[in-house]
């Protein structure tokens, strides 16, 4: 699927492609971001983490030591994005942070569900372009909005098996795309 982070893409960052840096960045930007919030991050260090994570990616020698047989690249990138959090919160405190396992627990459940997140909206992108609108739409009222059924059916003048089937077909379609990017089913039962 065109949303995973492939080893090509890799290399042409490697390499110098700018058009492969500006991609990168475009797809990961939000994803750092909203960790960074989850941490409640200012908007200063915010923008900090963004830029450190990207310099450390972009930069040769980090893409070069990316081993795709040593894990995946969600793994490598957790490591960077980790530390790099890591080096804000120590500036900003001006004290060494604790090595403790509630910190690191923090940090991988913020990372997973950050990442689950970013997985998911990435499939809706990709269900939105395989799907009619009105059949997206409904499914986005079920699922987002928490709509009820007979409500969806209202607001969009369609019937109520109509909404029933865009349900089913948009979340046989969610579950395949998700699979596909590595990541879990959601519950979309409304």
């Amino acid at each position: 699927m065109a949303y995973t982070t492939s080893s090509t893409l890799l290399q042409k960052i490697a390499s110098g492609d700018e058009v492969s840096w500006q991609e990168f960045y475009l797809r990961y930007a939000p994803f750092i971001q909203g960790i960074a919030v989850r941490f409640s991050f200012p908007p200063c260090d915010t923008d900090e983490l963004l830029q450190q994570t990207m310099i450390k990616i972009f930069s040769n020698d980090a893409v070069a030591r990316f081993d795709r047989s040593k894990g995946n690249f969600r793994s490598y990138l957790h490591t960077i994005v980790r530390h790099k959090i890591i080096d804000i919160v120590r500036r900003r405190r001006n004290e060494e942070l604790p090595d403790e396992i509630p910190v690191e627990q923090k940090f991988g459940e913020v990372f997973d569900d950050a990442y689950g997140k970013y997985l998911l909206n990435l499939a809706f992108d990709a269900l939105k372009a395989e799907v009619n609108p009105t059949t997206f739409e409904a499914f986005c009222l079920l699922t987002r909005n928490e709509m009820p059924p007979k409500q969806v059916a209202e607001t969009l003048d369609i019937s109520l098996d109509s909404v029933y089937a865009a349900k089913s077909r948009c979340a046989k379609k969610i579950t395949r795309l998700l699979q596909e990017l590595g990541g879990d089913a959601p519950d979309v039962t409304p």
